[in-house]
């Protein structure tokens, strides 16, 4: 679980920076530049986590919940 979770923490920020990258050299879009990484950090971190965890959809619903969970509560 400790490798997961660290790729869960590295991930975010990781693919934070590279949707700054993304927005700004390959697709860019008028709002927010904040808001557009984070978009991009959500959809590149969650497809990493399909390619490297190949957990069965109930499981991975479970493992989404509880990342949610835990990340509104930072």
């Amino acid at each position: 679980m400790i490798p997961f979770g660290r790729t869960a923490c590295f991930g975010h920020v990781l693919f934070h920076e590279i949707g700054h990258h993304i927005d700004a050299t390959i697709r860019p879009e008028f709002r927010e530049k904040e808001d557009v990484a984070d978009t991009w950090s959500k959809k590149l971190l969650r497809t990493y986590f399909r390619e490297r965890y190949r957990f069965p959809r109930p499981v991975a619903k479970v493992i989404g919940w509880m990342m949610k969970a835990i990340a509104r509560e930072l």
